[in-house]
């Protein structure tokens, strides 16, 4: 039986480096949680509750870390603007390195 060809993407972002699983945007979960962000009947709270498990979802074990490493180029603060366009930058690279 041949071995299961890694779906990982390894890509830098910012000088921080990751590994994408790009199976988990085909997670239900994933999906789930971009429906709950852009659900207007929830608050602001609500929605970071769903944005946690999003990141949780795509970075899994890494979130923190990747936030933290962040947040240290930034002067040990991270604003939720920061951190959006971080996450931007990650989808641009993660199909970029997919194509």
């Amino acid at each position: 039986m041949a071995a299961k060809k890694s779906s990982a993407k390894n890509v830098e972002v910012q000088g921080i480096k990751l590994s994408i699983d790009l199976e988990r945007f085909e997670d239900p979960r994933f999906a789930y949680a971009l429906g709950k962000i852009s659900d207007d009947a929830l608050n602001s709270f609500e929605k970071l509750k769903w944005v946690n498990r999003l990141q949780d979802t795509l970075f899994g074990d890494d979130a923190y870390r990747v936030m933290c490493e962040l947040a240290d180029k930034n002067g040990g603060k991270l604003s939720e603007e920061q951190w959006k366009d971080f996450y931007a930058q990650v989808m641009e690279a993660v199909a970029a390195k997919n194509s």
